[in-house]
């Protein structure tokens, strides 16, 4: 049986194409451009989870809003969107003719990120959620296969935040075994 699908909701195909061409450095740029030309996005934000989760660093972009900084994890809606694992969105605060939509930056059960998307309108429908939580799924995977190929100099910065996001996977714990460590 053949699943029904929407002409008019753009695919992530091509955009999974396109992140996968680009150096790891360029996956925000990427990703905003796709938005962009498919969901009129004004601004795409991509925040990580610093070691500790207090905290969402946003990746360097020089499409990123200059006021973009650090989201507090407990009190933020990024913070929300990451802890509950869900997306939230509100009106944008220097528009409220515009929607920020966070959506958490997952890939399985490993937490990595929020995306922060910036859309016209004041509500978000339906279907812009639904590419939406593609483009931010397809981003985790992305993101995760990354991590092996940011040691090339491109982008200290995003080196730096995805190497500290590896170490997060690297310990274990059960009922009478603790193990720590870095694989390498």
């Amino acid at each position: 049986m053949m699943e029904a699908t929407d002409t008019a909701r753009p695919g992530v195909g091509t955009l999974l194409r396109d992140l996968n061409q680009a150096s790891p450095a360029g996956l925000v740029e990427v990703c905003a451009a796709w938005l962009r030309r498919h969901l009129s996005a004004q601004a795409c934000v991509l925040l990580l989870a610093d070691y500790g989760e207090v905290s969402l660093e946003p990746v360097p972009d020089v499409g990123a809003s200059p006021s973009t900084g650090r989201e507090d994890m407990i009190v933020s809606p990024a913070g929300v969107a990451y802890r509950e694992q869900r997306r939230v969105h509100q009106p944008a605060e220097q528009d409220p003719a515009q929607v920020v939509v966070y959506l958490p930056v997952s890939i399985r059960t490993e937490r990595l990120g929020v995306l922060e998307v910036t859309l016209p309108g004041r509500s978000l429908g339906r279907d812009v959620a639904n590419v939406l939580d593609d483009v931010s799924q397809v981003l985790g995977y992305v993101l995760a296969g990354a991590r092996r190929y940011t040691d090339n100099g491109a982008s200290h910065a995003l080196t730096a935040l995805v190497t500290w996001l590896e170490l997060q996977g690297r310990d274990a714990e059960a009922e009478r075994i603790r193990c720590r460590g870095l694989a390498g």
